[in-house]
């Protein structure tokens, strides 16, 4: 199957130290988002890790204040 724009609405999201939510990647599958998000979970990181749809209230709010990596 070949992807499309649509397709790669999903985004890769943190929960920073200071408790505001960080992007850490944008324009994924949802199945790739998925998979990042595991894979940082697995690393034992202390923040809490999820997936998001781009343009979500959420991410829309981490892009307004400028809390992407």
């Amino acid at each position: 199957m070949t992807e499309t724009l649509e397709d790669k609405c999903w985004a890769g999201m943190r929960q920073g130290d200071e408790g505001k939510p960080w992007i850490i990647t944008s324009f994924l599958t949802e199945q790739e988002a998925a998979t990042q998000v595991e894979e940082m979970d697995s690393r034992g990181h202390k923040q809490a890790y999820w997936k998001t749809l781009v343009g979500s209230e959420e991410y829309t709010k981490a892009r307004e204040e400028g809390c992407f990596q």
